[in-house]
C-alpha cells in the first residue's frame, strides 16, 4: 500500500499539458500512473532523447527498451535531450529516483560508504547530475530504511540546494532549479525557504511521528500539527496502480517488497 501510495501522489505533480523529464526506473511507472490514474496529458522526455505523448502498451524496462519507440513521437539525442531541452529550461519537471537523499536533497547513486573504497558501488550518474543542474526535480525513493536518508550523503551525484544557504545559486545553477519535492513511502517533503532543507508538509494515513524520527537523519518535521494528511485514494486508483505494478514485474522490475537487505 505504501508504494502504492508514493507512486500516485508522486503522478499527481505531473502538470496537465505539461513537458516532463522523466528519469529511469520509478519514475517511469510515475508517469504511467500519471496518465492512467489522473489522466493527465503531458509530454515526457528520456534522457536517451526518445520523446512520448501517449501511455505505451508495455512498461518498458528502460527508455532504451525497442518497445518504447512505438509511441515515440520523436527520437532526439542524449545532448539534445539533456542540454536543449531540460539544460534550455524548457521542462516544467524532472522525476527522478533517489536510492540514497539527505537533507538538502542532494542525491547519492553511486556508492555506498567512501568514494575510493566503498561498501557497494552503485549505478552512477547517467544522466541524474543533468536533471540536479538543470531541472525543478521531484525525488522519488521507495526505500523506508533509516540508511537512505542520512543528514549528508557520502558522495553528490545529484545536487540538491548544496550545504544550504545559498550554496546553490552561488555555485551558478540556473535560477528556479533545483528539488522541489521528495516522495517517499512516509509521504512528501518540500525544501523550506528559511532552514533550506527538506520537511515532511504532507503524510500518509498511518505514519507516526516517530517513525518519522526514526527514518530520517535530521529534524525532518517542523511542528507535527502542520503536516497534512494526503487523502486515501479510492479503490479503482489502487487496482490501476496495481495493474501498473504487475505489468512492471512482468518485465523484469524488482518491487520494493521483493528486495531484501
Amino acid at each position: 500500500m505504501s508504494f502504492a501510495r508514493m507512486l500516485l501522489r508522486a503522478a499527481a505533480e505531473i502538470p496537465e499539458g505539461g513537458v516532463v523529464f522523466v528519469g529511469f526506473h520509478w519514475p517511469m511507472l510515475v508517469a504511467r500512473v500519471a496518465r492512467r490514474v489522473y489522466g493527465r496529458r503531458f509530454l515526457e522526455v528520456y534522457e536517451n532523447g526518445v520523446v512520448v505523448d501517449r501511455l505505451s502498451e508495455e512498461v518498458p524496462t528502460s527508455p532504451c527498451d525497442f518497445r518504447f519507440m512505438d509511441s515515440a513521437v520523436a527520437a532526439l539525442g542524449s545532448m539534445e535531450a539533456l542540454y536543449l531541452v531540460l539544460g534550455r529550461g524548457r521542462c516544467d519537471l524532472a522525476i527522478l529516483d533517489a536510492p540514497i537523499v539527505d537533507r538538502h536533497g542532494n542525491v547519492d547513486s553511486t556508492c555506498v560508504g567512501p568514494y575510493r573504497h566503498p561498501r557497494v558501488r552503485l549505478a552512477g550518474s547517467g544522466g541524474a547530475a543533468e536533471l540536479g543542474a538543470f531541472g525543478r526535480t521531484l525525488l522519488v525513493t521507495s526505500n523506508r530504511e533509516a540508511r537512505s536518508y542520512p543528514a549528508q550523503v557520502p558522495f553528490v551525484t545529484t545536487p540538491g540546494l548544496v550545504v544550504g544557504g545559498a550554496a546553490r545559486e552561488e555555485l551558478g545553477y540556473p535560477s528556479g532549479t533545483g528539488p522541489v519535492g521528495l516522495v517517499t513511502p512516509l509521504g512528501m517533503l518540500r525544501p523550506d525557504a528559511g532552514r533550506r532543507e527538506l520537511l515532511l508538509v504532507e503524510r500518509f494515513a498511518g505514519v507516526s511521528p516517530d517513525e518519522v524520527a526514526a527514518t530520517f537523519g535530521w529534524p525532518a518535521v517542523g511542528r507535527w500539527d502542520d503536516v497534512a494528511v494526503w487523502p486515501e485514494p479510492d479503490a479503482e486508483a489502487l487496482a490501476l496502480v496495481d495493474d501498473e505494478l504487475a505489468r512492471a514485474r512482468s518485465n523484469f522490475y524488482r518491487l520494493p517488497e521483493e528486495v531484501v537487505g
